[in-house]
């Protein structure tokens, strides 16, 4: 019987083999680094509210709204402002609600941008207290105004204040008239200032000037151009302004200067 017989040096090369193989470094498959993801924040709205949610004003009183969402404060040019009766209150672009006559009515508060988000605001019109309709009573109308001009009296001698040049001056007279006018606020007006202001009362009732210079200045603003049923009837805008103890009062210490 034959023995196997290993040979000495081929074991010997099988150790070696060995050794070197456990001693080779395993190389790691190298995995391109993918960068961390970025979550960015959505700037959608998810809801709207509006301070105060209920409010009650006098007729002739202004009131303004502040809208927030839940990214925080927002711009109120930004939504669209509508009211269920415009005989019991008026809203103007930017959510400043003035009564006009006794009565319920509600707003409505939706995003210009993001259909179906909207809320809503409930507003209560009571009667004007009473030194407003005494004063209404003792003059319980006001004569319809000759169309507004731009023309400057040639008797005035103080520089004027406004210009219908200067369309910032519009913006200024509107946030001006829309409060009830002081002392100080008539301060220093020259005939043209309260001619510029009386036109701007009537402007923001959506009278349709035809004087160009006017016209023009006017329609450089945002809450003229969002009037949508302007009109040259003069005597249905003095109307309106009669309706409103605010806008009469102004009207009427306007006069006493131009």
């Amino acid at each position: 019987m034959k023995k196997k017989v290993v040979l000495p040096f081929l074991l010997s090369a099988a150790i070696i083999g060995s050794a070197g193989c456990s001693m080779m470094p395993a190389q790691e498959s190298q995995q391109p680094s993918q960068p961390p993801s970025i979550v960015e924040e959505s700037s959608t709205m998810q809801a709207l509210y509006v301070t105060p949610d209920t409010c009650t004003i006098q007729v002739g009183e202004r009131r303004s709204f502040t809208v927030q969402s839940d990214k925080g404060t927002e711009n109120t040019i930004d939504f669209l402002w509508t009211c269920d009766d415009n005989s019991i209150a008026d809203v103007d672009f930017s959510g400043n609600v003035i009564g006009k006559s006794e009565g319920n009515c509600v707003i409505t508060i939706a995003s210009k941008n993001q259909a179906g988000l909207m809320t809503k605001v409930s507003v209560k019109v009571k009667a004007a207290e009473e030194s407003s309709q005494q004063a209404s009573k003792t003059e319980s109308s006001t004569a319809p105004a000759p169309e507004p001009s731009s023309q400057v009296s040639v008797q005035t001698k103080r520089k004027n204040l406004y210009s219908y040049s200067n369309y910032e001056d519009a913006g200024e007279a509107y946030r001006l008239v829309g409060n009830y006018l002081s002392a100080s606020d008539i301060e220093g007006l020259t005939e043209h200032d309260a001619q510029l202001l009386i036109n701007t009362i009537y402007a923001k009732h959506g009278y349709q000037f035809s004087d160009n210079e006017v016209r023009r200045f006017f329609e450089s603003q945002y809450w003229y151009n969002s009037i949508y049923n302007k009109t040259k009837n003069m005597n249905s805008i003095s109307e309106i302004i009669n309706g409103i103890d605010m806008d009469r009062t102004n009207l009427q210490l306007l006069q006493s200067i131009a």
